[in-house]
């Protein structure tokens, strides 16, 4: 199976989508290292036979990697990033690199519920359908749809609070 694989053409086009699902929960250099992380797991799931195309398709296969690499780096380092916002003071490269609508964002999306976070985050890219998600989270698509709703309206709500205090 590896070795019907264009590693290159589909790093290429996936890399892309896949710093974006992640770069909405963490900074551009840990989303950079989240993607490498997923395309290695990836990689070696492959190359052990562990991935079964009859299954789905290795799109598919790689967000769900990738939702569990996020899962696990949001468990090691919820803390440090708590650590790290409070004590930091950004370059202006960094500033002007990660705007404000962007931090309001990932502020929004990191007051949701981990489901809601969880299919937003993979949803957002706009390239995975509702049944997809719910495979790869292992849920029905109308729950996956709910969810959504949900927390888009909730991140709507959320925005809407953070310009509100902002402008007063």
């Amino acid at each position: 199976m590896d070795s019907q694989i264009d590693w290159r053409a589909f790093i290429e086009e996936m890399g892309p989508s896949l710093f974006r699902y992640f770069a909405m929960s963490f900074d551009a250099s840990h989303a950079d290292d989240l993607v490498q992380e997923a395309f290695i797991r990836l990689i070696a799931k492959v190359r052990d036979n562990k991935f079964d195309p009859t299954r789905g398709h290795l799109r598919m296969y790689l967000y769900g990697i990738a939702h569990y690499v996020r899962v696990e780096h949001r468990r090691t380092r919820q803390h440090e990033e708590l650590e790290e916002m409070s004590s930091s003071h950004p370059s202006l490269e960094e500033g002007m690199i990660q705007s404000q609508e962007l931090r309001d964002l990932r502020k929004a999306i990191a007051q949701l519920s981990e489901s809601q976070q969880q299919v937003i985050g993979l949803y957002l890219d706009g390239e995975l359908s509702l049944e997809t998600i719910g495979v790869i989270l292992n849920m029905p698509a109308p729950t996956v749809r709910s969810h959504l709703h949900r927390a888009k309206a909730a991140l709507a709500e959320k925005l809407k609070d953070q310009r509100g205090v902002e402008n007063e």
